[in-house]
């Protein structure tokens, strides 16, 4: 079996997790809860 590597650019991913989140009006918070964080922090970083 051949395996692949996956690189993901965080800065890149970041910045489009933040124009969607204005986009749409989503708050921290919001994605906080969704994805079921106990702090913001994961969000922010």
């Amino acid at each position: 079996m051949e395996y692949s590597t996956l690189a993901i650019d965080t800065k890149q991913t970041g910045q489009r997790i933040a124009q969607v989140m204005q986009e749409r009006g989503v708050t921290v918070r919001q994605l906080q809860t969704v994805f079921g964080f106990e702090a913001p922090n994961a969000i922010y970083r």
